[in-house]
C-alpha cells in the first residue's frame, strides 16, 4: 500500500504547526514496485507567524542506514521531559522518565 496521502497530511501539519518531522513512507512506482522513502522537513514562519520557508529532503530508505546513538536519544528524551513538565503532562513525564531510566540501566 502507498503512503502518499498520509505524507501529504503530515507535511500540511508541519506547515501549519511549524514543528520539524521525520517520516518513513512507501510509494508505488510506475513499474509496480514499492519503494521505501524517508522524508524530513521543517517550516519556518515569518515575523507575522505566516509559513514562509519550507525545507526538506526525501531519501530512498534502502540506501540510507539510520543509526540512533544512545547519547542523542537520551538528550531528546530529556528535552521531551522538560517540555512535558512545562505543559503539565505528568503522565508523559512518568513514561519518558521510565524510558530514560531503562536506557541508562542498559548501559547505553
Amino acid at each position: 500500500a502507498e503512503d502518499r496521502p498520509r505524507l501529504a497530511e503530515r507535511i500540511h501539519d508541519v506547515i501549519l504547526g511549524g514543528k520539524p518531522f521525520v517520516s518513513p513512507y512507501r510509494i508505488l512506482t510506475r513499474d509496480g514496485r514499492i519503494r521505501s522513502l524517508l522524508s524530513m522537513g521543517s517550516c519556518a514562519n515569518d515575523q507575522d507567524g505566516v509559513p514562509s520557508t519550507y525545507s526538506g529532503i526525501v531519501l530512498i530508505a534502502e540506501e540510507v542506514e539510520v543509526t540512533v546513538e544512545a547519547a542523542g536519544l537520551e538528550m531528546h528524551i530529556e528535552a521531551a521531559i522538560d517540555l512535558a513538565k512545562i505543559e503539565g503532562r505528568e503522565l508523559a513525564v512518568r513514561y519518558l522518565s521510565s524510558a530514560l531510566r531503562s536506557l541508562s540501566s542498559n548501559g547505553s
